[in-house]
């Protein structure tokens, strides 16, 4: 896959060996991941990879009230602190390993509505907003944002305060598009 530029969509069991394939490819030189998706969103190295979102310098309780407040469909936040560890066979180095990290955890309160690309962009402004200025230009690196965001131009709107629901709406077209070309290579309706 030299000199590459992939997208991955992946959830926790993508393990290649002793490690996740997000962390192979994202430390591999020679590829680019220029996008990242998965069904959950979270940090690795704890024991509910994916369903723990945070950062050092937020406040859990003010970020779970706020995404709460959005009643985004089928999920409630709940505030929780947790420190990322190694676990071998999920996560040999996780980012943030060590550090005493704010965030939520998601519940999924009703699995069949849940927007997950739609839960993640509601979680990166919320984040975004709750972080000092001095930590936004890490927020928005350009091997990190664009990956969390899924591509360079979400994580611009995220970066000029456009609202959850606008960059949304921006890309339903393509959604509208995508679903009548699958329409005929789906197994079950």
């Amino acid at each position: 896959m030299d000199g590459k530029r992939i997208g991955i969509t992946t959830n926790h069991s993508a393990i290649a060996g002793r490690e996740h394939i997000v962390d192979l490819l994202h430390t591999d030189p020679d590829v680019t991941v220029t996008s990242l998706f998965g069904p959950e969103n979270g940090i690795c190295g704890t024991y509910e990879p994916f369903l723990q979102v945070g950062s050092p310098f937020v406040d859990e309780q003010v970020a779970a009230d706020r995404l709460n407040e959005r009643r985004l469909p089928g999920l409630r936040f709940k505030p929780v602190t947790f420190e990322p560890v190694s676990i071998p066979g999920m996560s040999r180095h996780p980012k943030l390993e060590g550090e005493t990290v704010r965030g939520v955890k998601l519940e999924v309160t009703d699995a069949p509505v849940v927007v997950p690309v739609a839960a993640g962009i509601h979680l990166l402004q919320v984040f975004c907003e709750l972080l000092p200025d001095e930590r936004k230009e890490e927020f928005f690196h350009p091997r990190g944002m664009p990956v969390r965001a899924g591509n360079t131009m979400v994580a611009q709107m995220i970066r000029d305060g456009v609202p959850a629901e606008e960059i949304i709406r921006s890309w339903q077209d393509d959604v509208e598009k995508f679903e009548v070309m699958r329409r005929p290579f789906l197994l079950y309706e």
